[in-house]
């Protein structure tokens, strides 16, 4: 099976690449950080390098997590529309034809829809529903879990650098959220070369409860003896709320809040002891 990977220079693009070439026949690619050598640069503004790449590499699946942030998406509109939602309409297109099949990873933020960001999201999802040979959507929350990539300006990396350097940073504490654990992404994308009833579906990736950004990295940060403080400001995050039943229905892993944090627990254990050799 080969797959095509955007953005596999990302956060979550990186972990992703990482974990699906162990198994599969993998092409990553990325626009400004290229973390691995045999990556290939892709500029999604340019829709002649969108179709070049993929009738030339032919993947039997993308893995589409390339997109413009959320704070750049509130910045700049048109930036917004062109990146999330015009390219992954141009690679739409061009996977129908070759016949490949679409994984697109979108937000939990589509599902109300009520900013720039949400908007473009759930458009781009409008049109990878158009994709002939198939498709599934995953829907993420704040992510936490282990990448390679360790510098993208990203919360979890905050948390990360915190812990390197017994820094003391201040999170956010008036507005709840659902976490997703980065390590699901990769498994999921792995278990729908095997499960045909993940095809066709919308899969929210979350855990159950919400928590406030302070109080994730408080659990977090107190593993390592590291205290954070709550900020004083208010933030307002218009989110769907979703359950697990949809991960369990089709079988796939769905952790709670705490075994996500001890699973991220483990894996800084093991990034802060790599550090050390």
């Amino acid at each position: 099976m080969r797959f095509l990977i955007t953005g596999a220079s990302s956060y979550v693009g990186a972990r992703v690449y990482r974990a699906l070439r162990e198994e599969f026949d993998v092409l990553g690619t990325y626009h400004s950080n290229r973390l691995f050598k045999e990556q290939k640069k892709l500029d999604l503004s340019n829709s002649s390098e969108i179709k070049a790449i993929i009738s030339k590499e032919k993947p039997e699946v993308i893995v589409h997590i390339a997109g413009l942030p959320l704070g750049q998406c509130a910045e700049n509109s048109k930036l917004a529309h062109e990146i999330n939602v015009d390219a992954t309409r141009r690679i739409v297109e061009t996977a129908n034809e070759i016949g490949a099949r679409i994984i697109y990873m979108s937000t939990i933020m589509a599902g109300k829809a009520s900013d720039v960001y949400g908007k473009t999201k759930l458009e781009a999802e409008g049109y990878v529903a158009g994709t002939k040979a198939g498709f599934i959507v995953l829907r993420g929350a704040l992510t936490i879990g282990q990448s390679p990539n360790t510098t993208a300006e990203k919360y979890y990396n905050r948390i990360l650098r915190s812990v390197a350097e017994k820094s003391r940073l201040t999170f956010d504490n008036s507005a709840l959220t659902q976490i997703t654990y980065l390590g699901s992404i990769p498994e999921i994308i792995s278990r729908s070369q095997e499960n045909d009833k993940l095809w066709g579906q919308t899969i929210p990736v979350v855990a159950d409860e919400k928590k406030t950004r302070f109080a994730i990295a408080s659990d977090l940060l107190g593993e390592f003896g590291v205290t954070c403080e709550p900020s004083k400001g208010t933030r307002y995050i218009d989110e769907a709320y979703y359950t697990t039943e949809k991960l369990r229905e089709l079988k796939l892993p769905a952790y709670n809040y705490r075994q996500i944090i001890k699973k991220t627990i483990s894996e800084m254990h093991t990034w802060l002891n790599s550090r050390k050799t």
